[in-house]
């Protein structure tokens, strides 16, 4: 395709503004008394465990017969069908398993000092609703940068990191989670 197509000014523009949003969110929890250093520990710790949870449970079962089920079940199948599509190595477990271990991580991050902005307080529905709410945000800020990427037949955005598909690929799940946040709280 020509260098100024419009599904690469499209994609550009995309990645501009996700950036773009994801920069503004971040400096907002860092450097704003509402949210503070410990916000952003608090959101690296969630995204870091929600992102881990995901690719250990979905290696670790990727060909396990529950993932089949899921797969083929009416609501989810669809679904399924879909993220399939946007990224090929998801696996329906691996997405249960970010989905809950958002509000886990929540949790554990009240056990590690000066890592989570509820320690204050007793445990919480809201809390644990901003967990679940920042596992979700990590899965589409993936899915978002994964459907970017197959726009434009790339495998990795970038090639800082090795391996890893690049500085990029370890942060989209953050970026969209730093919004949700600061919309959240």
């Amino acid at each position: 395709t020509p260098p100024h197509s419009q599904a690469n000014v499209l994609f550009a523009f995309l990645c501009d503004v996700q950036v773009l949003l994801g920069y503004y969110s971040m400096n907002v929890i860092m450097l704003t008394p509402k949210f503070g250093v410990r916000t952003g520990v608090f959101l690296c710790l969630n995204c870091w465990g929600v992102d881990t949870a995901g690719l250990i449970v979905g290696k670790l079962f990727k060909e396990n017969s529950l993932n089949n089920a899921l797969s083929s079940t009416p609501p989810f199948s669809l679904l399924f069908t879909s993220l399939k599509k946007i990224s090929p190595n998801k696996t329906p477990l691996g997405f249960v398993a970010c989905v809950l271990s958002g509000p886990l991580c929540t949790l554990i991050c009240r056990c590690i000092p000066y890592s989570s902005p509820y320690s204050e307080s007793p445990v919480s529905l809201d809390e644990l609703n901003v967990g679940l709410g920042l596992a979700v945000s990590c899965v589409i800020g993936d899915l978002i940068q994964s459907w970017q990427k197959r726009m434009v037949n790339a495998k990795d955005s970038g090639t800082v990191i090795r391996g890893h598909g690049g500085v990029w690929d370890r942060m989209d799940s953050m970026i969209m989670a730093a919004t949700f946040l600061i919309v959240a709280k």
